[in-house]
C-alpha cells in the first residue's frame, strides 16, 4: 500500500496514464474515449500502454484522440486526421 497524496502528485507522468488506463479498463465501459494517453511518456512506456490498451479493446469501440502514429495498430478501421484550421 502506498500514499500517492493529494490529486496523485507523487506519481510520474506515466504512473498517472497507466492508473487512469487501470481505472478505465476496470470499470469496463462499452466505448471508451481516450485523449492524448501517450503524449510525454518515453517510447517503452507508450508501447506498453497500446499494447494493453489493444489487447483489451477487441469488443469495443474506442475512440483515441493521439498525435501517436497509430497505423501499425491491430484492428483500426479508421483515421481521421484534422489540419490545424484557424477559420473553423
Amino acid at each position: 500500500n502506498s500514499q500517492l497524496g493529494s490529486s496523485a502528485i507523487r506519481l510520474s507522468g506515466g504512473e498517472a496514464k497507466k492508473l487512469g488506463l487501470a481505472r478505465l479498463l476496470f470499470a469496463d465501459p462499452d466505448v471508451y474515449l481516450i485523449d492524448e494517453i501517450t503524449s510525454g511518456l518515453d517510447n517503452q512506456s507508450s508501447a506498453e500502454i497500446m499494447h494493453t490498451l489493444s489487447a483489451v479493446a477487441r469488443n469495443r469501440i474506442v475512440i483515441l484522440v493521439t498525435h501517436a502514429d497509430v497505423t501499425d495498430l491491430p484492428r483500426v478501421r479508421k483515421i481521421l486526421l484534422r489540419s490545424p484550421n484557424k477559420e473553423n
